[in-house]
């Protein structure tokens, strides 16, 4: 499933509409059954960019969080990707008022 996640927003970029398309199919139920890994909350982080770039606030924003929480589990509050996962959070949360 990710490997056609991949494929498909390498086919036309993330922004392309095939990969929204896909990911509502597939992406949102199986995230919750990733573990908490670091590559997992990147990948959550890059998700919740895209979709908060097609407007898609209240999905880039769990999608966000999900990446926060587990950059804190993994390396704490301190950590540059925590950071930056923080960062995305507050942004979103601004396009969002």
């Amino acid at each position: 499933m990710w490997v056609l996640l991949a494929l498909t927003a390498s086919s036309g970029g993330p922004r392309h509409h095939n990969f929204a398309a896909v990911f509502a199919t597939f992406g949102a139920e199986a995230d919750d059954q990733l573990p908490d890994h670091p590559e997992v909350a990147r990948d959550a982080n890059n998700i919740g960019q895209i979709l908060q770039a097609q407007g898609d606030l209240a999905g880039a924003l769990k999608h966000a969080q999900r990446a926060l929480r587990v950059f804190e589990k993994v390396f704490g509050p301190d950590h540059p990707q925590t950071r930056i996962a923080a960062g995305n959070i507050r942004g979103i949360q601004e396009a969002m008022q």
